[in-house]
């Protein structure tokens, strides 16, 4: 199968176990002692994916079924087709991040992750890139309760890829672009019990968190959320009810935020069992007095670390 521009005539040469195993002169394929092959085709500027396989023709992935990691960042991708991971059972880390995989449905089938049953890790950031006009809007707590009562997906027309990623019940570490507020993600969250580390950071559209945020997880292992470099201005402090595991907390460069709204936002944390808190740099002004108030929701929490650098 043919692809345009570098992507052409995809074969390989690693060896594996003795055998001399095709791999692509776009890509760095290696083995080590771990008996494993490790695929890293970042940066090559592909500019899509055959179908029914990845990186080999005659859908070759017989003769990859130890690969681990598999990395596909920085490139020009842009489709996803349903069987592009099949055969690919032993993948732990997948690398998509900073392509063009914008958070549309028909980028994300709903079988493309399929197989990848023991993968553990995924980083799909940096391929949405957000509405600059509905990303500055400010949210508000009237606004989300409004939102309980209205679905907005149909106006934005983008989506979380819960259904595509319910798949994943190995899955440990997600890392992936958050939406406007006003689309929540959807039900397919909840088959992703595993997840250890949630990354939302460098969302550029995620302005606030409303309070049914959270309500398609079912975490239960010690969460670490990341929700730093955001655009956060609001956080309902009933979001926290859906992250009873929650540890570890980074709101981060989020200088919208300011101490007030991370008053409110701490009201929730009761609810939680975070040990670590990283508020550094929410407050976007250059002279701050610290008020006791904007710290009287964490006296009863069992902290172990507060950051609050450079704010």
């Amino acid at each position: 199968m043919r692809l345009t521009a570098v992507f052409v005539y995809l074969t390989v040469s690693a060896v594996w176990g003795g055998i001399y195993v095709p791999c692509s002169s776009n890509c760095t394929c290696w083995y080590d002692d771990n008996h494993f092959i490790t695929v890293n085709c970042s940066a090559r500027g592909f500019y899509s994916i055959p179908q029914d396989i990845a990186l080999l023709d005659n859908e070759a992935f017989a003769e990859f079924s130890s690969l681990e990691k598999l990395d596909l960042s920085r490139n020009s991708l842009n489709i996803l087709p349903p069987g592009v991971f099949r055969g690919l059972y032993s993948l732990e880390s997948l690398n998509l991040q900073q392509n063009n995989l914008d958070l549309l449905p028909e980028k994300y089938p709903t079988t493309v992750f399929a197989d990848l049953k023991r993968l553990k890790r995924l980083n799909i950031q940096g391929n949405y890139k957000p509405d600059i006009s509905l990303s500055s809007l400010k949210p508000t707590l009237t606004n989300f309760v409004h939102l309980n009562n209205i679905d907005m997906r149909a106006i934005v027309n983008r989506t979380y890829p819960d259904i595509a990623l319910s798949s994943l019940v190995s899955l440990s570490v997600l890392q992936m672009d958050a939406l406007h507020y006003d689309i929540l993600p959807g039900p397919g969250f909840r088959n992703l019990t595993n997840l250890t580390v949630l990354d939302f950071s460098k969302s550029m559209a995620l302005t606030g968190l409303p309070e049914l945020f959270f309500s398609n997880f079912s975490f239960q292992k010690p969460l670490q959320l990341i929700l730093s470099r955001c655009r956060l201005n609001f956080i309902h402090p009933g979001s926290f009810a859906y992250l009873p595991t929650l540890h570890s907390l980074s709101l981060q460069d989020n200088t919208g935020l300011d101490f007030s709204g991370f008053e409110i936002a701490s009201r929730g944390f009761l609810q939680t069992n975070v040990k670590k808190l990283d508020i550094s740099r929410i407050h976007g002004y250059s002279l701050l007095r610290f008020q006791g108030k904007s710290f009287q929701n964490l006296k009863d929490l069992s902290l172990g670390e507060l950051i609050v650098d450079n704010c």
